[in-house]
């Protein structure tokens, strides 16, 4: 699923300790409407640092090229997917229990939006 870089819009940001792990989530809409999380994460007190996309809890390898000027956005290369036996399965866990928290937020912030706007 090697895919040309593009832009891609910035939904929301995150970041929390989940099992152990320290994650940050960046969540962005591509292919008008999907939805699909930049994910960095590494163990607590140490590293190694890992960099996935999670799309419907599928992992995939990515590339970023940063942006050229502060009005630019990143470009994203979505890879392949990731061979999931190399992910620890407790950091895997955590990065899903995370991105289900951030969602379940997420929604949370459009309901009370929508009953402020009604």
């Amino acid at each position: 699923m090697t895919e040309e870089y593009r832009p891609i819009t910035k939904i929301s940001k995150h970041n929390g300790v989940f099992g152990g792990y320290e994650i940050l989530g960046h969540q962005y809409e591509y292919n008008l409407g999907d939805l699909g999380w930049h994910i960095t994460a590494w163990p607590q007190r140490c590293n190694p640092i890992s960099n996935f996309w999670v799309h419907d809890k599928d992992f995939y390898a990515i590339k970023i090229q940063p942006a050229a000027g502060p009005q630019d956005e990143n470009l994203f290369q979505i890879l392949g997917k990731f061979d999931e036996s190399a992910i620890p399965l407790d950091e895997k866990q955590a990065i899903l229990q995370a991105i289900e928290a951030w969602t379940e937020q997420w929604k949370k912030c459009i309901e009370e939006a929508e009953q402020k706007t009604s």
